[in-house]
């Protein structure tokens, strides 16, 4: 045994925990903190002010993420609870197993893990708690299962502490139903071990490869687009019409400190109030004015009573400060679809939280995931302007509420903490309590929990789908009218990038299988070549399986493993970056902003022949108005949509409306057209 290591005393100042942590680890005794006897580690500080004998670990607040986090109880591990019923602490089994504990949970802090074949860092100081938290609770259940098994009928363990076993001689079945019993350790828990087991710094978990985790949840899905259209449109409802207006009458009501005969009693007061609030009207909330949704705003004295209202004004002032509530949801979710930003994000923007920038304003903001010191980095979110204005909006409600509180998102219990601390409970509330004129409330319509870090999924997919093709939620709803404003913000996050890139792909690859199965409908000059590339790698007497392998092959052709571009709705650009296109002139990234109807690479799905056929009609109204070069302009519109769709342009061709339309065509487009189908509607030999 080797000499026993001094105190390690650690200043938290101005360290952070990874560097407190580096300095431990640099440490002979924490370099195989499994293996090591445990005189070598009983009196390391592993973190500052606990030490390894001591039972209970406390994180300080500087290392703890923002809101419930920063809860003594979400920073203290508490290792006796690891104790099954009727053991003592002094025993032997007792003494060896929280041992055992403490190394796994120090193996948790310390070492960096292959996961899925991904590199995985130690947990952050909040999470590791958390996870050490569902870790003791599993090794309660194991020493709850243990029998009398004798210390040398037990598998071999490196670790000196071997008067017991936690998790190595437990029978698979019982695992599985700890598992199932405790799942919060059956996710993150229990692939972090298995990778500890597979990297040899842990031997007391089972041989065989487990990586069990919880149930497939919606929680870290993206929501669906019905569900998130209407939710989006709600919340620009209370941010665009209801909110300045009530605002505004909440400042007055509150602005109220004595009835009409001047009496200050709280009773006289709130009779006063109420006389006011009906009678209340500003620049839209007019009375009468009809909501478009009916706003759950229940009451809670003794039991719940429920409450609804349609339309303006509210009853009371109770109403108004419930009504102001789900505006501030509003406002969060606006700015949780404009930026992404995960749930402490959220929670810790100060109310001085809009900076200045060219052309409009940033977001200004702390990440805990990001950075390695304790107190969060500093980053910054491109706004579309909705988002500026429900901010601004929300620091007014908050003043409001909370005239000397410091954060954006406050909140409106009566008693405990003045800051939102959590995002969950706001949105779940929004979603229930906001019902459709005619119909269910907005929670009822989505698939799943309305989770904060499903928004931030929600962002992935959108600005996926709109790097692929223009998205309605993400630029016309949300005001992202520049795709760069929301990249600017995608690309300084590599786990959202990410997230885009994949779905980016996906949604390129299922772009060019609908090409291909609607191969022979298509049009655009890459009509043919597309027939082509469908008949040679997606043969007729395929048989299913074949079929189905076919597609993905040619599929991944023609996207280019993911990189085809919608040029607008119905429209690929099939150009690799090989090629050149008169859109750019050279090699390299297409550019649909040039794209020509007569590029040799533009395809024109068969979707669109709809469109086209309505755009003819538009057309042939608009030379009926207009005579000499504003003719000949609207023909060579008409000329282009004809050139497009074989099918749809001899249907054309054969109307005398049509014709009349095309007296009088330029010799270009004349041949032009020529080329494709003689104008009297017979098909060029």
């Amino acid at each position: 045994m080797s000499a026993p290591l001094p105190i390690l005393r650690l200043d938290t100042e101005p360290q952070t925990y990874a560097e407190v942590a580096a300095a431990n680890a640099s440490k002979r005794a924490l370099d195989d903190v499994w293996r090591v006897d445990w005189s070598d580690l009983d009196q390391i500080e592993f973190i500052p002010g606990c030490r390894f004998c001591d039972d209970t670990w406390t994180i300080p607040l500087e290392w703890a993420s923002g809101g419930q986090k920063r809860k003594p109880h979400n920073r203290t591990i508490v290792f006796t609870r690891a104790i099954p019923k009727g053991w003592a602490r002094e025993d032997a089994r007792t003494i060896d197993a929280l041992r055992r504990a403490k190394r796994i949970s120090a193996l948790l802090f310390l070492k960096t893990v292959r996961v899925n074949n991904q590199t995985r860092r130690p947990f952050k100081p909040s999470t590791w708690v958390k996870i050490t938290q569902n870790t003791l609770g599993a090794v309660r259940f194991a020493l709850t299962e243990l029998d009398d098994t004798t210390t040398s009928e037990l598998p071999s363990s490196s670790c000196p502490d071997a008067a017991i076993r936690l998790f190595q001689s437990l029978p698979a079945s019982r695992l599985e139903a700890l598992i199932a019993q405790n799942k919060a350790f059956g996710g993150a828990a229990v692939r972090r071990l298995g990778a500890l087991s597979d990297l040899g710094a842990l031997d007391d978990w089972p041989s065989a490869g487990l990586t069990t985790v919880n149930e497939p949840s919606n929680k870290w899905q993206p929501f669906e687009d019905d569900f998130l259209t209407e939710l989006a449109k709600a919340a620009l409802w209370f941010t665009e019409e209801l909110g300045p207006d009530l605002i505004s009458c909440w400042e007055d009501l509150r602005a109220i400190k004595q009835d009409a005969l001047g009496r200050r009693r709280q009773g006289h007061l709130q009779a006063h109030r109420k006389v006011v609030a009906a009678q209340w009207e500003g620049p839209t909330l007019r009375l009468g004015y009809q909501f478009p949704y009916r706003l759950n705003v229940s009451e809670v004295d003794g039991k719940r009573v429920k409450s609804e209202i349609t339309a303006w004004p509210p009853r009371d002032m109770q109403q108004v400060r419930r009504l102001s509530a789900l505006l501030q949801a509003a406002h969060l979710i606006v700015v949780l679809l404009s930026t992404g930003a995960r749930d402490h994000e959220a929670c810790e923007l100060l109310r001085d939280c809009l900076e200045p920038a060219t052309g409009g304003f940033m977001l200004t903001g702390r990440t805990f995931k990001l950075s390695d010191d304790g107190n969060g980095g500093l980053r910054n979110w491109p706004l579309p302007k909705v988002a500026v204005a429900a901010i601004r909006q929300q620091q007014r409600l908050a003043r409001l509420m909370h005239p000397t509180g410091k954060r954006l998102f406050v909140a409106f219990a009566d008693r405990g903490d003045r800051d939102m601390s959590q995002a969950y409970f706001s949105l779940q509330a929004f979603a229930k309590n906001v019902n459709l004129l005619n119909g269910p409330s907005l929670g009822s319509l989505c698939d799943g929990n309305v989770h904060p870090h499903r928004f931030r999924k929600s962002v992935a997919r959108l600005v996926g789908l709109a790097l692929v093709g223009a998205n309605q939620i993400l630029f016309d709803i949300l005001g992202h009218r520049d795709p760069t404003m929301t990249l600017n913000y995608i690309l300084s996050d590599p786990e959202m990038a990410a997230d885009v890139d994949q779905v980016r792909r996906e949604a390129a690859q299922l772009l060019a299988q609908d090409a291909l199965v609607t191969a022979d409908e298509n049009g655009g000059p890459a009509a043919e070549p597309v027939r082509r590339l469908a008949r040679r790698h997606m043969p007729d007497r395929a048989t299913p399986e074949q079929e189905v392998d076919g597609l993905a092959h040619a599929a991944r052709i023609l996207s280019q493993n993911g990189e085809v571009l919608l040029v607008k709705t119905g429209t690929l650009c099939t150009k690799t970056f090989q090629q050149r296109g008169p859109c750019t002139g050279t090699a390299g990234q297409p550019d649909i902003g040039s794209c020509e109807v007569d590029c040799m690479h533009r395809l024109e799905l068969a979707a669109a022949r709809a469109d086209h056929e309505r755009a003819v009609e538009q057309i042939l109204s608009k030379i009926g108005q207009n005579e000499s070069m504003e003719r000949a302009f609207w023909q060579g519109q008409l000329v282009a949509h004809l050139s497009l769709h074989a099918d749809l342009r001899m249907e054309m061709l054969a109307r005398q409306d049509i014709k009349e339309a095309l007296v009088g065509l330029p010799p270009r487009l004349r041949s032009k057209l020529e080329a494709l189908s003689p104008i009297g509607g017979t098909p060029a030999p």
